[in-house]
């Protein structure tokens, strides 16, 4: 089955079938438009999350994550017969959304006694939609303040926090001495943006 679909606004055409990575805003609502080649299929119906229709072509809205750099995946279907039968080609969107100026990673990961964590400014090709997110969010509370907040992976349980007056360091030391060896969750809040990474504890 053969078919494309838009980004919107763009009029990009990708081939349906295909993956597709997406960036946007922290909450941005996102239209696909996906279009089947009626010459070579009957009965073609989109189907995606708990929803399905057999409009054709059909615009789908998916929400970029609330949180900065973080990525959902949608599976947008097309079901429909063909002179081979009837066939189903998958769609793969990757929507990561934006929100922060910086990179963050921790490391060594597994850690022992202490963790070491960089913020990377990031200066690739999004500095456009990072200015026009941070012009959007000029007038929120900010609070001059880089925390990060220890949780137990399987319980939610909160194990420890690190409270910075700055905003500006690249680099933090954070001591772990006499945390139970485990999985964990480590929330990074500066200035009310906020990020998490997974961090093995020996």
């Amino acid at each position: 089955m053969n078919g494309y679909f838009t980004v919107d606004p763009s009029t990009t055409q990708y081939a349906i079938g295909t993956y597709k990575s997406v960036m946007a805003q922290r909450g941005a609502s996102i239209g696909f438009t996906f279009t089947s080649d009626l010459n070579n299929i009957t009965n073609s119906t989109w189907s995606w999350d708990n929803y399905s229709t057999a409009a054709n072509p059909t615009t789908i809205y998916f929400t970029a994550p609330q949180t900065g750099y973080t990525t959902i995946t949608k599976y947008v279907h097309l079901d429909g017969t063909t002179a081979c039968g009837t066939s189903r080609v998958t769609t793969t969107l990757a929507i990561m959304s934006l929100g922060w100026s910086y990179r963050v990673a921790a490391s060594p990961n597994p850690a022992t006694n202490e963790i070491n964590i960089t913020f990377t400014k990031l200066t690739d090709s999004l500095t456009a939609l990072r200015e026009l997110d941070a012009s959007e969010n000029k007038n929120s509370s900010k609070t001059n303040k880089t925390q990060f907040t220890l949780y137990d992976f399987n319980t939610n349980a909160f194990i420890r926090q690190w409270s910075f007056n700055e905003t500006e360091l690249s680099n933090h030391k954070l001591s772990i001495t006499g945390v139970v060896k485990g999985t964990y969750v480590l929330k990074i809040d500066r200035d009310n943006e906020t990020s998490s990474i997974k961090l093995f504890v020996l």
